[in-house]
């Protein structure tokens, strides 16, 4: 029964639901309320659905509480409030042979199946928006039409060479948008969390510095170079030391921390924020430890953290996505400064004369109401360059990363509108000019982990290098989210 509620309790859509199930001849029908009194709810949609047998031909159906649902509405009130509690939704599964079991195995993989998607879309797409983002980075001259016709020879190309393959050619690896050290990164992230089944900084850092070896190439920025070079030594005691001393010791404030952090915020799922918080961190400061780049990152690990636990059957209501976000990481963000300020407020009575930073106020908050601004009203790609900014500096590209996911999903980007929010997404984000590839990886994996796989084009996916490995990942990672809450 503990495993049956801790299925019920892991599904994405639902936030804290008090959670029953009620049996009848042909089906389980469990359902989801904000009532604390769940015995006596459960007592009386039970009574209803036993004796009125108003599912006996459903099967494996979930029921919510909107569109063509109305069987829903009317027989057992979800959307309505009863003396015992306000019913939120409903899933209804078919019973075993055995009448006294729940059929917990297909309810699962009901969810499983969900999950799935939705971690691998956000793998996905932030590979496919490094690729793509990556052929117009710090262009003098980027916009909509042009980044719509590349998707569009793209999508021509990838039609042109499927005939050929069916003709029997081989495919030439030139054909295939290589990634950037964006996806580099994220995937020794993915793979270290895949084998150790929690953070190992240590391991991460030889995976990062094992990977540039091996293809230095992919546009690792010239003082996180100097890092992975460092971490690369076995008998490196302190993994911090390297970044911890970068630019005078104060550390690199770029966006190298938020460009790779998804597959963490998707590997919590489920996690306490705290641990995801301190998680986060740990990974952040193998290379950036100012406090610009530890809450840049902490942003974007957030945001994909949110948008994998939020029910994605209905539109995204931005404004309480930023709201939840604002509630995440406000505590956060003074807490950082606050520790930032104590620790040079020491080096300082030490006799160390090194230059404090200057931080007022919280600048990554002002930057999310800012958003909230932007979304009211039309605003052009300018605008948005000027006051959140597309640079390689965290404080001036992950908050736009943001801004470019909730922008893609109210689906409101002139040109494009035939096509999804995740493709309007990864293209808008391209099309602000400045750190593409970056911004693009960062807007991509939240949006992915809203919309899921399905939602990031086929075409797209297969001109590709990386994607077959993030589909591995994700199926991997989902498999120990999942594994993680059964067994709690």
């Amino acid at each position: 029964m503990s495993t049956f509620l801790s299925c019920v309790r892991s599904l994405p859509q639902i936030s804290h639901p008090q959670c029953f199930f009620a049996l009848s001849h042909q089906i389980t029908l469990i359902l989801f309320t904000d009532s604390e009194n769940t015995e006596s709810c459960g007592r009386f949609v039970c009574s209803l659905v036993i004796s009125q047998r108003h599912f006996r031909k459903i099967s494996l159906k979930r029921l919510w509480s909107k569109g063509d649902n109305s069987i829903v509405k009317q027989k057992v009130g979800v959307g309505s409030s009863w003396k015992c509690g306000h019913i939120i939704s409903a899933v209804v599964l078919r019973r075993s042979r055995n009448p006294n079991t729940p059929d917990i195995h297909s309810f699962f993989q009901i969810y499983k199946t969900m999950l799935l998607s939705r971690v691998r879309g956000s793998l996905v797409a932030a590979v496919v928006a490094d690729c793509i983002g990556a052929k117009f980075e710090f262009s003098r001259f980027v916009n909509i039409d042009k980044v719509l016709n590349a998707v569009k020879k793209l999508e021509q190309n990838r039609t042109t060479m499927k005939k050929k393959v069916a003709e029997g050619k081989k495919e030439k690896q030139g054909d295939v948008l290589s990634f950037t050290d964006d996806t580099a990164m994220a995937r020794s992230i993915a793979a270290s969390l895949i084998e150790h089944k929690d953070v190992n900084v240590r391991d991460i850092g030889a995976r990062f510095a094992k990977e540039f070896e091996k293809e230095p190439s992919r546009g690792y920025g010239g003082s996180v170079i100097t890092v992975l070079r460092a971490l690369a030594d076995q008998d490196l005691e302190d993994v911090f030391q390297p970044a911890r001393e970068q630019f005078d010791g104060s550390g690199s404030y770029g966006n190298g921390g938020g460009m790779r952090i998804a597959p963490l915020g998707l590997f919590c799922h489920q996690l306490p924020l705290q641990e995801l918080k301190e998680k986060t961190v740990s990974v952040t400061k193998l290379t950036h430890t100012h406090p610009y780049a530890i809450v840049g990152t902490l942003l974007e690990s957030y945001a994909v953290h949110l948008a994998l636990s939020l029910d994605n059957s209905k539109p995204l209501d931005t404004d309480n996505f930023l709201g939840q976000l604002l509630e995440r990481l406000r505590p956060t963000e003074k807490e950082i400064y606050d520790q930032r300020r104590q620790m040079k407020s020491k080096e300082k009575n030490s006799g160390d004369e090194s230059e404090e930073e200057g931080i007022e106020g919280l600048p990554y908050c002002n930057k999310v109401e800012l958003i909230r601004d932007f979304l009211k009203r039309d605003v052009d790609s300018k605008e948005v360059r000027k006051k959140l900014g597309t640079k390689v500096t965290a404080l001036d590209s992950i908050p736009t990363a943001v801004y470019c996911f909730l922008r893609g999903a109210s689906q409101s980007i002139p040109g494009t509108e035939e096509r999804g929010p995740v493709e309007q997404t990864i293209i808008y984000a391209i099309s602000l000019g400045g750190d593409t590839d970056t911004v693009a990886t960062m807007a991509a994996a939240i949006s992915g982990a809203f919309y899921g796989l399905e939602s990031v084009p086929q075409a797209w996916q297969e001109s590709c290098e990386g994607v077959r490995d993030a589909l591995l990942f994700g199926e991997k990672l989902t498999e120990i989210i999942s594994a993680r809450e059964v067994k709690s």
